[in-house]
């Protein structure tokens, strides 16, 4: 019953303030990601907007005052005044909105736009007919005034579509020649489908950015950043309060990579303006301070667009790397007017100095000589392996360099040599802190070795694995109980079997720790036909009717019923057995 379905970010909807067309640039926006399997929701009671007609440039310098100050608050966060007021002409790339469509009449964005596409309908310009998509294209409008807008309409009024109608969407922005592509929709499971088209993009030197979520009150200690926003080459964007502290509503994990305004003032569908919130609203930000270092910095790679936003970001509360902001706070005059580090990580060369490396993301850095180590420290939720990808940086015919790894382990540190240009090793890892070190070998070492590093985590197998076959289940004493047990690789199963000895009631329940699961589970008496439990969806528990059993054999099949992922999720489900 698993429908991958794609939604659009919640909107919330606040008192409009009088604003002209023509001083957009200085107001504000924001938006929310998208829940699986649910529709968009209106959380506050909207008024009715002002009509276009009104929204003049005598009205908007009539505001003024308060107004004003509000709808450019988060201009002021960002650094996006110093930024534009120094690149009064920005940058004019193609961006492209992969959403609900956008107002293709909306005076902020027409004359703006690009010829661009409907998936649902093939052949129909892009309109907007759920509100979502326009509000995003009006952050961008906002921040890039000579930016082209290229509408790709992949999700209905409702706001979802299957994931499969948003990878042709991101292909179709690709096709017609978008350099940065905003995503502010999402789901929470991964798959090799999606990762492909990801790294697509990334090959023809195309930039994705994407909000990270709005789940953190919602599903509290389940909330994972959403994908796309979670591959290792997306840049993945958080949300960050007026105050400048992290949102307590934005979806937090390893995989943000900076943070933009939470709140922010925008276009609405019919020609309008209003205060929006969410991530969805902080991803166009990013996009829109990418588009500016890449008019500045043409010959960047996407790479090091992303690493250029991350290393001029304002860190926020705790100090370093976390999961709440990732690098920090979005700031766009300091992006413009920094100097790019290529190596942004040093010093890192001893083991008390090691840089953080974010679980799931790519980090770029390099190795300075032979006398250069760089040392990074990786904190992994649970015991279990960790799939590094490092991928040396050679210009046409150069070799590849030597390198050596070093790996901690608990029951040593482990060595090992590089020589290839792409290498992926697996690295045992426990919970919590974990160290490497790589450094340049052997004589005739180039004076400079740039390298990108990534890493996937897969969980450590249960205690009563193996045990993927009905003849490997698992004996479960006949009692009440709960054990926690993971998914350790793609297509795992676990089996369990039951003893009965005496007739009685029977009730189970599997419960994910995760929003990434989607947890089911079938049972059977032997000999006899299976009963499959999968109603819910993601994070979801699922639960039997009250069975009536005697004295036998029962086996418990459980599994995650989504497509097979990306990467096995993260995180544990909670088996409960009652007998009664």
């Amino acid at each position: 019953m698993k429908r991958r379905l794609i939604l659009a970010a919640s909107h919330r909807r606040k008192r409009l303030a009088a604003a002209a067309a023509a001083v957009f640039l200085a107001s504000v926006l924001v938006a929310g990601p998208a829940h699986p399997n649910e529709p968009v929701r209106v959380l506050d009671a909207r008024s009715a907007p002002e009509p276009a007609s009104r929204l003049t440039v005598a009205a908007a310098a009539q505001a003024g005052g308060a107004a004003q100050k509000e709808q450019q608050a988060y201009l002021r966060q960002i650094g996006a005044l110093e930024a534009l007021a120094d690149r009064k002409k920005s940058s004019g790339m193609t961006v492209a909105i992969v959403d609900t469509g956008v107002d293709l009449q909306h005076p902020a964005l027409k004359g703006r736009l690009l010829p661009g596409a409907n998936l649902l309908q093939p052949g129909k310009p892009p309109q907007d007919d759920n509100g979502h998509g326009t509000s995003v294209a009006g952050v961008v409008a906002a921040l890039l005034p000579q930016a082209k807008l290229l509408p790709v309409k992949a999700l209905d009024e409702n706001g979802y579509a299957e994931e499969r109608g948003l990878g042709e969407a991101i292909r179709k922005a690709l096709d017609k020649g978008a350099r940065i592509i905003v995503l502010s929709v999402g789901l929470y499971h991964s798959s090799a489908y999606m990762a492909d088209i990801v790294g697509q993009a990334e090959r023809k030197g195309v930039l994705l950015v994407a909000a990270a979520g709005n789940d953190s009150l919602r599903f509290g200690s389940k909330t994972t950043v959403k994908y796309p926003a979670a591959y290792p080459t997306v840049l993945a964007v958080g949300g960050v309060a007026a105050d400048g502290s992290p949102e307590r509503r934005s979806s937090k994990g390893s995989e943000i990579d900076v943070a933009g305004s939470w709140r922010v003032f925008t276009a609405q569908l019919g020609g309008g303006y209003r205060f929006e919130e969410g991530t969805s609203m902080a991803a166009p930000q990013a996009a829109a301070a990418a588009a500016l270092l890449w008019s500045k910095y043409p010959k960047l790679k996407p790479y090091e667009i992303r690493s250029y936003l991350r290393q001029t970001t304002k860190d926020t509360p705790p100090a370093g790397f976390d999961p709440a902001t990732g690098y920090g706070l979005l700031r766009m005059e300091q992006a413009l007017s920094s100097r790019y580090k290529a190596d942004p990580h040093e010093p890192n060369d001893g083991r008390g100095q090691a840089a953080s490396l974010p679980l799931g993301k790519q980090l770029s850095a390099v190795l300075a000589g032979g006398a250069d180590r760089d040392w990074f420290v990786l904190d992994c939720p649970h015991d279990g392996s960790v799939k590094l990808r490092l991928q040396q940086l050679l210009s046409p015919g150069q070799a590849p360099a030597k390198l050596g790894l070093l790996l901690e382990q608990a029951e040593g540190s482990v060595e090992k040599k590089l020589e290839a240009s792409n290498n992926v090793v697996v690295w045992r890892v426990k919970k919590g802190a974990n160290r490497l070190r790589l450094q340049l070998q052997g004589a005739g070492a180039p004076k400079a070795a740039p390298y990108l590093l990534s890493s996937v985590f897969s969980m450590r197998p249960d205690d009563g694995e193996p045990n993927g076959r009905a003849e490997e289940a698992t004996a479960l004493a006949d009692r009440s109980q709960s054990l926690k047990a993971g998914f350790h690789e793609t297509d795992d199963l676990d089996w369990y079997k039951i003893q009965v000895k005496k007739a009685g009631k029977l009730r189970l329940q599997v419960e994910p720790g995760t929003m990434r699961m989607d947890a089911a589970f079938a049972y059977r008496r032997a000999g006899s036909p299976e009963t499959a439990v999968d109603e819910a969806g993601e994070g979801a528990a699922e639960a039997s009717a009250s069975i009536q059993v005697t004295p036998g054999t029962y086996y418990v099949r459980v599994w995650d019923a989504a497509e097979p992922p990306y990467a096995p999720p993260e995180g544990f489900y909670t088996l409960t057995v009652e007998r009664g």
